[in-house]
């Protein structure tokens, strides 16, 4: 999964529509739509909607859906080796996505 689809999964799952979020972020729902389509999304944007979702914002652009289940501080509360697992794990994930496509690239 990719942050677009995290962010519509939680906001489907919160009952929060994309245009309530596009309101309280300060875009237009036409906006927020293309800068999702295109990820154009603003960093700052970004951090303002993972508020909304009460989410912290590397959980968004986590591979791991799991993270998307914790709420906002639950990552702050875990020791620091708790979160080096966790960041070592989605780092895996990226290497193994990275060498799959310098594998078809050659």
């Amino acid at each position: 999964m990719d942050w677009v689809e995290n962010i519509k999964k939680l906001a489907k799952v919160q009952k929060v529509s994309l245009e309530s979020i596009a309101n309280r972020i300060g875009m237009t729902e036409a906006g927020f739509h293309y800068s999702l389509n295109n990820k154009t999304l603003k960093i700052e944007s970004l951090v303002l909607v993972a508020k909304i979702l009460n989410v912290e914002t590397f959980a968004l652009l986590a591979e791991n859906d799991n993270m998307l289940n914790e709420p906002a501080g639950f990552y702050k509360r875990l020791n620091e080796s708790e979160r080096l697992e966790i960041v070592e794990t989605e780092l895996n994930v990226m290497k193994r996505k990275i060498e799959a496509i310098e594998k078809k690239l050659k």
